[in-house]
């Protein structure tokens, strides 16, 4: 669909559970209650932008990279950069059947990057996208002695019809169930939607403790 990305606010003077399901059901992500200050109006939209920057970005690097032909071949691949994961991303996208949607596997990477490998939890990245401030905090921790060591994998298999990916970061794993729909209790948080987005578009199974998923997309024979 032409708008299926597109990010929503819904705008509101209710917050009781049912009006808020109701609206992700409608399609809104991000949610704002009257009355709000415009510190809070800044953040929410530069949120909403920030994240639907990021994932143009890609779409446009998609684009470009079918027109290179890039190959990702099958086998183990490491990464520990936001920019490894995205570039990842874009290269899994493009053997998939739909590739703009499989490029939502991006959200699966960079938590594996930020949340995995790097420990941030969800209550710090809050306060750090509240500051501006959390790709400094990524390319800090990233410099680290603690965290220089540590990387996740995914390893692809292809066969004439599936294209399976299997994503393992080097950390303790995470309830994971709390995240796979949008919870009503969240929906006023600036972030923790990229989960529930990735499993809104991708075929996802999580294996617990949660520091391993398995994404499943119908695969592109034309692009290998």
């Amino acid at each position: 669909a032409r708008y299926e990305d597109l990010p929503v606010i819904m705008q509101t003077g209710m917050d009781d559970p049912d009006t808020i399901r109701q609206g992700i059901i409608d399609g809104a992500l991000y949610f704002l209650t009257k009355p709000f200050s415009k510190e809070v109006l800044q953040m929410v939209v530069s949120a909403v932008v920030s994240n639907w920057s990021g994932h143009r970005d890609l779409l446009h690097r998609l684009e470009s990279s079918a027109a290179q032909k890039l190959k990702l071949e099958e086998g183990r691949h490491t990464f520990r950069t936001i920019e490894e994961a995205e570039s990842l991303a874009v290269k899994i996208a493009s053997l998939a059947k739909q590739p703009s949607r499989a490029l939502r596997i991006s959200e699966l990477l960079i938590n594996a990057v930020e949340h995995g490998n790097l420990g941030i939890t969800y209550e710090e990245k809050g306060e750090l996208m509240r500051k501006n401030r959390w790709r400094d905090e990524v390319d800090r921790r990233l410099n680290l002695p603690a965290y220089r060591g540590i990387e996740a994998t995914i390893t692809v298999r292809l066969d004439p019809k599936e294209l399976r990916v299997d994503i393992l970061d080097g950390g303790k794993g995470f309830d994971f169930k709390q995240y796979l729909v949008i919870n009503p209790t969240r929906v006023f948080d600036s972030h923790g939607r990229g989960i529930a987005l990735a499993n809104s578009f991708l075929h996802l199974r999580f294996h617990p403790p949660g520091n391993r998923v398995t994404v499943t997309f119908s695969h592109n024979p034309l692009s290998t």
